[in-house]
C-alpha cells in the first residue's frame, strides 16, 4: 500500500496544469554592422514598434556623464553626434520610472529607448535585494565575509555564485540573511527577464512638475545579457572606427569618410558610432495552421455528415441478416457472417424543439457555472472518457476487426452467463486502445508537445459518432436549434462583458488570466497564482505554425456538430432520393445536390470566421458565419425549388414506415391470412424447415414465421410487418416459401 503513495503523488504532478504566462519579447534589435540581434520587450506606455520595413537605421549612443546612465537627470547631456542622424538613447534602469526616461530622452531628441536592467536599480532605495523578485537562491548562492559598497559592486558577485550552471544572469544580488556558520552574508542569484514596462501615473495624468506630457517615441527593455552584447558591440564599433581613423591618417589622409570609418572584419560604423534598427518581430499575416484548421474542420463536416447518411440507425441489422441467413437454408452458418453480425446498431435520436430549447438553456447555464466555478479539470477527465469511447467505436473497433484474424476476434473474454455478459476479444481491445488514449490524454495534456494530435484524434470521432446517432427530422428543428445557438454564440462572446465585465466564452474557453503579474509568473511557473485553468478540451487545435508567440489555433466542437446537423440532414436527404455518389463534388455544377452544397457553405462560412480573426484581432463567434451559411442557403434554394414545406415538416423520403406496435405478452397477434402479412422474431439456436404452408423456423423460444395465403401460424415474442405486394413485405399467394434476400432486409429492420 505504501509502493502507491508515490505513484499516485507522481500521478497528481502530471496531471497539474503547467500553462503559465510570461512576458514575451516581441521586438527585435538588429545591429546593421554585424548582421546579429537581440530581443526586446515593449512598454505598455508610447507607441508601437514599427515593422521591420519601417524600421529607420538609428546610431545607439550612451550618456555622456558616467554618473548619470539612468537618465533621470533633465535635460539629458549625449555625446556629440552627426546631424540629422536619427539616434537611440541606452538607458539604465532605476531611480525614475520608466516612462520619465523615455520623456527626458525625446526632449533631448532620441528617436527611441532602449532600457535595460542592472544591479543598481535592483537596490534602489534598499539594502538588499527583495526574495524571489529580485533573486531566487536555489538558482545559484554564496556567503561573503564583508559587503563591499556601492552594494552593486563586482566585488559582491562571488565566481562561485555568477558560474553556477543554475544562474542564468551570472549575477548575484547581496540579501538579508546572514550565517556566521557559513562564513557571513548570502548573495544569491539575481533574477534576470523580461518585463514589460509600466507607465508612470503622474506623467499620463499630467501631474508631472517636470515633464510635461506622455513620449511620443518607443520604448523597449532589455535583460543584462542583452545590455552586455549591446555594449560589447558598441565598444567593438567604436575600436574599429578608431582603429581605421588611425591607419587612414598614416597612410592616406585624402581616404572618402566611408573608408575612413571601415573597421576590422568589414564592420561599418559612422566616427565610432554603432547602428541599430528596432522593429516588432515579423509573424505570418495569415497563419498557416488557421488553414489547417480549416481543412480539418471541412473534412470532419464531411464524412460525418456522409457516414450518418450510410449507417442505418434505428435497428438491428446484424439480428435481421442472421435471420436472411436462416431463411436460405442455413448454407451459412452464423460464424460466417462475421462482418454483418458486429454492426449491430442504436436507436438514432431525433431532435425535437423540446430539445434544442432544453440544450440552449442547459449550455447557457452551464458556461455561467464555469464563468465562476472551475471545473475544467473535471470536464476535462469526462471528456476523456466519451471522447475515448468514440474513439474505440470509429477508429479502434474498425481497424482491429480488420487486422485480427475472425476466430481471436470472436473469442470470448468475459462470458457471464447470468447478467448475459459476453465480451469478446475484438470489444475488449477496441475499448481498452480508445479509453486508453483518453487517459494518456488527461495525463499529459498539458505537459506533452504531442498531446494536441491525441485531442484531435479523440475530437474528430467525437463528432462523427455523434452525427451518426443524433439527427434533424426536419428543418423546423434546424431552424429553432441554429438560431438559438447563433444568438447563444454571440451574446457570450461579444454582449456578455456588459454583464459580468468579460467575455464568458473566452474566459472559459482559454482559461482566463492568472492571478499573479507575468514577471512572477515567469519566475514561478509552479506557483498555484500563476496556474491558469484547463482550457475546455471540446476542440480541434493546432499549433501556430512559424510564429514566436507560439501558442494554438482552435475550433470548437460545437462549430462543427450544430451546423454538421444539418449538413448530415441534407446527406440523408440526397440518399434517399436515390443520389449515391455524395461525395462527387466535381458534379456540383451538373447535378443538384444538397449535401454538397451544405459542405461548400459550410467551407465558406468557416473561412469568413478565420479571416474575421484577422481582421478583428479577436476571437469570433463562428456560429455567426456558419449559419447564415448553411442554414440561410439550404432555406433559399429549398424555397425556390419549392420543397421548403416539405423540408419543414420532413420529408416523405425520411420518414421512417408505418410499423404496427410490438404485441406484448398475452396479446393476440394481428388476424392470421391477410395477404402479405409477415410475422418476424429473432431466432435463437434453430434450423429451418421448408413446407408447403409456409415457412417455419423450429428453435427455443422463438421463431419466424412466414404465412401465406393458405396457410396461419403463431409465434410468440414476434413483432409483425404488414403491408400490401408494393410495399416492404413478402407475399405468398401460392403456398409456396416466399423468396427474401439481402436486399430486402434492411427494409425490414424494426
Amino acid at each position: 500500500m505504501r509502493g502507491l503513495i508515490p505513484i499516485l503523488q507522481a500521478l497528481l504532478v502530471l496531471t497539474q496544469s503547467l500553462r503559465v504566462a510570461g512576458v514575451l519579447p516581441t521586438g527585435m534589435i538588429e545591429f546593421k554592422s554585424t548582421k546579429g540581434y537581440t530581443y526586446c520587450a515593449g512598454g505598455d506606455f508610447g507607441p508601437f514598434l514599427p515593422s521591420k520595413k519601417h524600421a529607420p537605421e538609428l546610431i545607439l549612443t550612451e550618456p555622456a556623464e558616467a554618473t548619470d546612465q539612468m537618465g533621470c537627470t533633465t535635460p539629458l547631456v549625449l555625446p556629440p553626434l552627426p546631424a540629422n542622424q536619427p539616434f537611440a538613447v541606452l538607458l539604465a534602469r532605476g531611480k525614475c520610472s520608466f516612462e520619465s526616461k523615455t520623456v527626458a530622452a525625446e526632449a533631448a531628441g532620441a528617436s527611441l529607448v532602449i532600457i535595460y536592467n542592472n544591479e543598481e536599480g535592483l537596490y534602489y532605495n534598499k539594502t538588499a535585494g527583495t526574495p524571489q523578485l529580485d533573486y531566487e537562491c536555489s538558482n545559484g548562492n554564496a556567503f561573503l565575509p564583508t559587503v563591499a559598497e556601492p552594494l552593486w559592486s563586482p566585488l559582491n558577485n562571488p565566481t562561485s555564485c555568477a558560474t553556477d550552471p543554475r544562474c542564468a544572469s551570472g549575477r548575484c544580488v547581496v540579501t538579508n540573511h546572514t550565517d556566521a556558520a557559513m562564513g557571513g552574508t548570502e548573495v544569491c542569484c539575481a533574477w534576470d527577464v523580461y518585463m514589460t514596462m509600466g507607465p508612470d501615473p503622474t506623467i499620463e495624468n499630467g501631474t508631472a512638475s517636470s515633464l510635461p506630457s506622455s513620449p511620443s517615441i518607443p520604448a523597449v527593455y532589455v535583460t543584462m545579457r542583452d545590455a552586455d552584447v549591446l555594449k560589447t558591440e558598441m565598444h567593438a564599433a567604436t575600436v574599429a572606427a578608431s582603429f581605421s581613423s588611425a591607419f587612414s591618417s598614416t597612410t592616406s589622409p585624402t581616404l572618402p569618410l566611408k573608408q575612413q570609418v571601415l573597421g576590422a572584419g568589414g564592420r561599418e560604423g559612422v566616427l565610432g558610432m554603432f547602428r541599430i534598427a528596432v522593429y516588432e518581430r515579423p509573424r505570418p499575416p495569415y497563419n498557416l495552421s488557421s488553414i489547417l484548421i480549416w481543412l480539418l474542420g471541412c473534412a470532419t463536416v464531411t464524412f460525418a455528415a456522409w457516414n450518418s447518411s450510410r449507417v442505418k440507425t434505428g435497428g438491428r441489422k446484424g439480428g435481421v441478416r442472421r435471420e436472411v441467413v436462416l431463411m436460405e437454408g442455413g448454407a451459412r452458418r452464423e460464424e460466417e457472417a462475421y462482418d454483418e453480425d458486429d454492426e449491430d446498431e442504436i436507436p438514432a435520436i431525433e431532435l425535437s424543439i423540446g430539445h434544442t430549447i432544453g440544450f440552449i438553456v442547459m449550455a447557457s447555464c452551464f458556461l455561467i457555472l464555469l464563468f465562476y466555478v472551475d471545473l475544467n479539470r473535471v470536464i476535462s477527465g469526462l471528456y476523456a472518457l466519451s471522447a475515448g469511447s468514440a474513439v474505440a467505436t470509429i477508429a479502434a473497433h474498425p481497424l482491429l476487426k480488420k487486422l485480427l484474424p475472425r476466430r481471436i476476434a470472436r473469442a470470448l473474454v468475459v462470458n457471464y452467463g447470468r447478467w448475459d455478459i459476453r465480451i469478446n476479444v475484438l470489444d475488449f481491445l477496441s475499448t481498452g486502445l480508445g479509453l486508453g488514449m483518453g487517459v494518456w490524454w488527461f495525463v499529459v495534456r498539458d505537459t506533452a508537445n504531442y498531446a494536441w494530435v491525441l485531442q484531435d484524434i479523440m475530437g474528430v470521432c467525437l463528432c462523427v459518432l455523434f452525427l451518426t446517432l443524433v439527427r434533424f427530422p426536419n428543418i423546423k428543428v434546424a431552424t429553432v436549434l441554429l438560431v438559438l445557438a447563433f444568438l447563444y454564440d454571440i451574446f457570450f462572446v461579444f454582449l456578455s462583458p456588459v454583464f459580468f465585465h468579460e467575455s464568458v466564452m473566452i474566459k472559459v474557453a482559454t482559461g482566463g488570466a492568472p492571478k499573479a503579474d507575468e514577471t512572477y509568473c515567469e519566475k514561478y511557473p509552479l506557483d498555484k497564482k500563476c496556474h491558469v485553468r484547463d482550457t475546455l478540451p471540446m476542440l480541434l487545435v493546432l499549433p501556430r505554425i512559424n510564429d514566436y508567440a507560439t501558442g494554438f489555433t482552435m475550433l470548437g466542437l460545437g462549430d462543427i456538430i450544430l451546423p454538421g446537423l444539418l449538413v448530415a440532414f441534407a446527406a440523408r436527404y440526397d440518399r434517399a432520393m436515390g443520389k449515391k455518389h455524395l461525395l462527387a463534388f466535381h458534379k456540383c455544377c451538373s447535378e443538384r445536390s444538397y449535401f454538397r452544397m451544405m459542405v461548400v457553405g459550410y467551407a465558406v462560412g468557416l473561412m469568413m470566421a478565420n479571416v474575421a480573426v484577422y481582421a478583428m484581432n479577436m476571437g469570433q463567434p463562428a456560429l455567426l458565419y456558419l449559419v447564415p451559411c448553411t442554414l440561410g442557403v439550404f432555406a433559399l434554394v429549398s424555397y425556390r425549388e419549392g420543397t421548403l414545406r416539405q423540408m419543414w415538416q420532413g420529408p416523405p423520403a425520411l420518414q421512417p414506415p408505418g410499423l404496427p406496435q410490438h404485441q406484448e405478452g398475452g396479446e393476440e397477434a394481428p388476424p392470421a391470412g391477410a395477404e402479405g402479412t409477415v410475422v418476424m422474431a429473432t431466432p435463437v439456436e434453430g434450423s429451418v424447415r421448408a413446407g408447403s404452408e409456409g415457412l417455419a423456423v423450429a428453435g427455443n423460444g422463438s421463431g419466424m414465421t412466414v404465412q401465406g395465403e393458405n396457410g396461419s401460424s403463431n409465434s410468440n415474442n414476434s413483432s409483425t410487418v404488414t403491408g400490401n405486394s408494393n410495399s416492404n413485405t413478402n407475399t405468398n399467394t401460392a403456398g409456396a416459401a416466399p423468396s427474401v434476400t439481402e436486399e430486402d432486409a434492411p427494409l425490414l429492420d424494426i
